[in-house]
């Protein structure tokens, strides 16, 4: 189970399922649909659907995923402003 939740904003590449399987890297203990399902319930959603600008908070299930998350979202932040 996750230790804690970081702040994300949803930009246009994101689904849940992309965002799940980045924090699913390198840990063999998590699985996609564990992870979107725990983000259902932290945000409280009854879909997967998501939009561009909306917060969303994001499970963290270590000090590692979250270091690794971050960096993968701030790539994302960035590759993002590059394609507009």
């Amino acid at each position: 189970s996750y230790s804690n939740t970081k702040e994300m904003v949803v930009q246009k590449s994101n689904t849940l399922w992309t965002i799940a399987s980045n924090i699913c890297i390198g840990d063999e203990n998590l699985n996609i649909q564990k992870v979107i399902a725990d983000i259902k319930e932290i945000n409280s959603m009854k879909s997967c659907d998501i939009y561009v600008g909306q917060v969303i908070y994001i499970p963290v299930y270590n000090d590692y995923i979250q270091k690794k998350l971050m960096s993968i979202l701030q790539e994302t932040i960035i590759n993002s402003s590059d394609i507009l």
